[in-house]
C-alpha cells in the first residue's frame, strides 16, 4: 500500500449501497405515519396547538373572501340602535309597537319577504299589536326563536314563545343560535365561523333563521357545506355589500311608517329580504374571521345577512376529504424527510423550512379562492415533523454506527 493512501473497506460501498435504497422504503412508512397521526387527531379536535389553523384560516377569510360587485339587490338590513330607541323608557325588550309599525311598514313597501332576528320570549303591554302585524302581513314573517340549545333560559319563556307564535298565525320560525360545540384542546374562541346547526331533537327548533328565510323568500335550499362563506363587508365599487338601514330617533308617540323608512327610501327594501335586527353596543354582537383584522365585532343581523347571501348564492367552502388530508400531509412529511436529510441544521436546512411555509401559504391562499380550505395545521405540522425527522435520522444512524464499533 502506498503512503498516503487509505485503507478501503471493501464492505462499506455495499451498507451504503444497501442505507440508500432502504432509505426510501423507510421514509414512505415514516411520512404515513406522520399524516395518520395528525389526521387522526385533527379529525377528533385533539390538536394541542391548533389556534394557528384558526389564525390561517381567519386571515384567509378577512383578505381573500368574495367580493360583491355592488350592494346587494335581494337583501337589506334594517337595524334598531341605541339611538333609534335614546327616546323610549326601555330598550329590551324592544318595543312591541316599533316592530309592528316595522312589520307593516316594510309589508305596504313590498318587501319580498320579513326576517325579525328578535326574540319574544316575554310579555310586554304591546304583543298584541305585533301579533296583529305579523298575522295580517301580506308578506312573509320570519319570526327567530330560542330552545333547549339557549342556557339560562327558563321554561315559561319557552311557553311564552310558544304563546305568542300561535297569536301571530304560527308564522315560519327560525332558530337563532349560532355556534356549534367544539371538543378538543384549546378550541372555544367565540368565533362565528360554521352555519348555523340543524336539529332533529323534538324539543328544538329545526330550521335556521335564515333557512326559514330562504324559504320564505321561495329560493330552493342549496347544500353548502358547515361553513360560512364571508362577503368582504364592502364591495367592488366601495358600497356597503348589504344595505342597512338605521331607524333614526324618535319619540314613541310620532311613530310612523317615514320614521322607519323614509319615502325616498322605499326601494331600498322593495322586493328585497329585510332582516330587522338590533345593532348595539353592548350586545348581540360577535366576532367573525373578519374580525382578526380590526377587532370589531358585527351584530346578528349582519351576520345573519351574510349566512343568507350565501345560501341564495349557493357558495360554499369546505375542508379536505380524510383521504385528500392524508395525501397533502404524507407528501409533506415526506419532502421534509428528504429535505431534512439533504440540508444539515448547520448549513441551510432554514431554506427547506422557509420554502415550504411559503409554499404552503401560496397554495391555500389560491385553494381558498377556489372554496378549498387547506388545513394549515396537519400540514404545517406534518412538514416540521418530516424535517425533523430527516434531520435527525441521520443522527440516529452516526450513533447507532459509533456504537457499534465502540462495541466491536
Amino acid at each position: 500500500m502506498l503512503r498516503g493512501q487509505e485503507p478501503t473497506d471493501s464492505k462499506a460501498e455495499p451498507r451504503s449501497r444497501v442505507r440508500r435504497v432502504l432509505i426510501v422504503p423507510v421514509a414512505i412508512v415514516a411520512a404515513a405515519a406522520i399524516a395518520a397521526v395528525l389526521v387522526t387527531l385533527s379529525r377528533h379536535q385533539l390538536m394541542v396547538f391548533a389556534a394557528p389553523d384558526r389564525m390561517t384560516y381567519d386571515w384567509r377569510t378577512a383578505l381573500f373572501s368574495h367580493q360583491e360587485p355592488q350592494t346587494r339587490k335581494d337583501i337589506a338590513l334594517i337595524y334598531i340602535g341605541d339611538r333609534s330607541l335614546a327616546r323610549y323608557p326601555y330598550q329590551l325588550p324592544i318595543d312591541r309597537g316599533l316592530l309592528a309599525e316595522i312589520v307593516r311598514t316594510l309589508d305596504a313597501a313590498g318587501a319580498k319577504a320579513i326576517g325579525l332576528d328578535i326574540i319574544v320570549d316575554r310579555e310586554t303591554d304591546k304583543d298584541d299589536l305585533l301579533a296583529d302585524a305579523i298575522r295580517n302581513s301580506k308578506t312573509p314573517v320570519v319570526i327567530g326563536a330560542i330552545d333547549s340549545r339557549m342556557t339560562g333560559v327558563e321554561p315559561e319563556n319557552f311557553a311564552y314563545q310558544r304563546a305568542f307564535f300561535e297569536k301571530a298565525g304560527n308564522p315560519l320560525v327560525g332558530h337563532v343560535y349560532f355556534f356549534r360545540q367544539r371538543r378538543g384542546l384549546g378550541l372555544p374562541d367565540q368565533v362565528i365561523r360554521f352555519l348555523p346547526p340543524r336539529s332533529d331533537a323534538t324539543d328544538q327548533v329545526q330550521k335556521s333563521f335564515t333557512e326559514a328565510l330562504l324559504e320564505a323568500g321561495k329560493h330552493e335550499p342549496r347544500d353548502v357545506g358547515d361553513l360560512i362563506a364571508w362577503t368582504e363587508k364592502r364591495a367592488a365599487n366601495g358600497a356597503e355589500s348589504f344595505d342597512g338601514i338605521e331607524i333614526q330617533s324618535h319619540r314613541p308617540q310620532d311613530l310612523s311608517p317615514d320614521v322607519i323608512v323614509r319615502p325616498e327610501w322605499r326601494n331600498r327594501v322593495k322586493d328585497k329580504i329585510v332582516i330587522v335586527g338590533g345593532d348595539f353596543e353592548d350586545r348581540d354582537r360577535h366576532l367573525t374571521p373578519m374580525s382578526i383584522a380590526d377587532g370589531a365585532r358585527y351584530p346578528g343581523a349582519w351576520i345573519q345577512a351574510q349566512i343568507l347571501a350565501q345560501l341564495i348564492d349557493g357558495r360554499s367552502i369546505h375542508g379536505l376529504t380524510d383521504p385528500q388530508e392524508f395525501s397533502v400531509a404524507f407528501l409533506l412529511a415526506l419532502v421534509g424527510i428528504f429535505g431534512g436529510r439533504l440540508f444539515r441544521l448547520q448549513d441551510f436546512q432554514w431554506l427547506v423550512y422557509a420554502a415550504g411555509f411559503l409554499a404552503l401559504v401560496a397554495v391555500g391562499v389560491r385553494l381558498f379562492e377556489s372554496g378549498v380550505i387547506l388545513p394549515s395545521d396537519t400540514t404545517f405540522y406534518s412538514l416540521i415533523a418530516g424535517i425533523a425527522v430527516g434531520h435527525y435520522s441521520q443522527r440516529i444512524l452516526a450513533w447507532f454506527r459509533l456504537r457499534k464499533k465502540s462495541i466491536a
